[in-house]
């Protein structure tokens, strides 16, 4: 049966070849050479998992060291495709995949000195993996960056409350003030209204350009901005009033 397998594996009749093996594993149990094959199907099938099941059974079970060279090789194609097929999912998984597979071709150099595909292979290996660790590492740096942003305008949206604050307190004080000097104190103060709603409005710019909106998807909640949107629709009341309507009504507005 194990012949019939071979056969219809040279077909190209994968889940067939199987059946054929599995039929000659009840005579054969023990048999390296039908866990090879096994795997060689498994690993065409792209199932990586079951191929690097029936490599180390073949491994362990043969006493050829040319045979078991070749099953440290195939193992190492199994974690190589696998790692190929984590890289855009899980760049971590990858890399540990990678690492997997330059051990396993290590392993077949030893056992047969002259496999120059293995050692081939290894460069290749150590190649790729460069990559997606030069990639993970960019991701890690742009996240690093994206953070230190949020930090930066959360820092900035503490000191505009605290000048939206002050401001208040100015208007408070300046309204104990006699009416003579209370004009021209209101318009400093709402040229300094301006300038804070200037600020705050490039704070905004900036937040959102950070976190744009993506298309098909409800909007997400973001504290932070809630809190700077309220804050610029009360310095804008403020500067109304400020301009309009004096100095009483601004300061009753930002209480």
């Amino acid at each position: 049966m194990i012949k019939s397998g071979n056969a219809t594996y040279a077909t190209g009749d994968l889940d067939q070849a199987l059946a054929d093996y599995e039929k000659a594993s009840v005579d054969a149990p023990e048999s390296a050479e039908l866990y090879f094959n096994k795997g060689t199907v498994y690993l065409k099938k792209g199932e990586f998992d079951k191929a690097k099941e029936n490599f180390d059974q073949a491994s362990l079970k043969t006493k050829d060291l040319q045979v078991d060279a070749q099953c440290q090789y195939n193992l190492g194609n199994c974690a190589f495709m696998e790692a190929q097929r984590q890289s855009d999912s899980d760049m971590k998984k990858s890399i540990e995949a990678f690492r997997q597979s330059i051990t396993h071709y290590q392993d077949a150099l030893k056992k047969k000195p002259t496999f120059t595909q293995a050692a081939q292979n290894i460069e290749v290996a150590r190649l790729t993996m460069k990559k997606v660790l030069d990639e993970l590492k960019k991701k890690q740096e742009e996240q690093q960056k994206q953070q230190q942003q949020k930090q930066d305008q959360q820092k900035k949206l503490e000191e505009l409350a605290k000048e939206q604050q002050q401001q208040a307190d100015q208007n408070q004080q300046t309204q104990q003030q006699p009416p003579q000097d209370q004009q021209q104190k209101a318009k400093d103060l709402a040229d300094q209204q301006q300038k804070l709603n200037e600020e705050t409005e490039k704070l905004k710019e900036s937040m959102d350009q950070q976190q744009p909106q993506q298309p098909n998807q409800p909007p997400q909640q973001n504290p932070a901005k809630e809190n700077l949107d309220k804050a610029m629709d009360e310095q804008k009341k403020a500067k109304e009033k400020l301009d309009n309507k004096g100095l009483k009504g601004a300061e009753e507005n930002q209480r």
